[in-house]
């Protein structure tokens, strides 16, 4: 915590940089040597959720730079985003400097997180559905 309040000097803070990580702060535990590995199927489950994500097909515009895919969302899942969102206006307008500018990105990264979700779920087949409400709930 002591680095992170010397290193955000107040041109970071304006910047917007701040505002754009997303600090965790968890409670400190003591370490622990423990002599535990991974099980092969869960290394093996984790390889397959890499592989079938780099097989999701992409685009290409005329000039060969990828082209995004459009993921809509269910209507439950945007009712859910809608409603964060203005739950989280609200809370802005009442927020200090550095938490507002913080809240004000939240929305996106909730966006981006239920894409990622969804797109682990549906590994390939994901540009052809919608983000579902499970997806967004978990990233709100």
């Amino acid at each position: 915590p002591g680095v992170m309040a010397r290193a955000m000097t107040p041109e970071f803070r304006e910047s917007g940089f701040l505002a754009r990580l997303l600090i965790a702060y968890p409670p400190r535990r003591q370490r622990v040597w423990v002599e535990t590995e991974s099980a092969d199927n869960v290394r093996d489950d984790f390889t397959g959720l890499v592989n079938s994500l780099f097989r999701i097909p992409t685009d290409t515009w005329q000039n060969e730079r990828l082209k995004p895919h459009l993921v809509r969302l269910t209507s439950e899942a945007k009712s859910a985003i809608t409603t964060f969102y203005d739950s989280n206006g609200e809370d802005i307008e009442v927020a200090a400097d550095d938490t507002a500018a913080a809240f004000s990105k939240l929305e996106a990264c909730a966006l981006r997180f239920a894409l990622i979700f969804h797109c682990c779920r549906h590994r390939e087949n994901a540009k052809n559905e919608r983000v579902g409400i499970r997806d967004m709930e978990q990233a709100i």
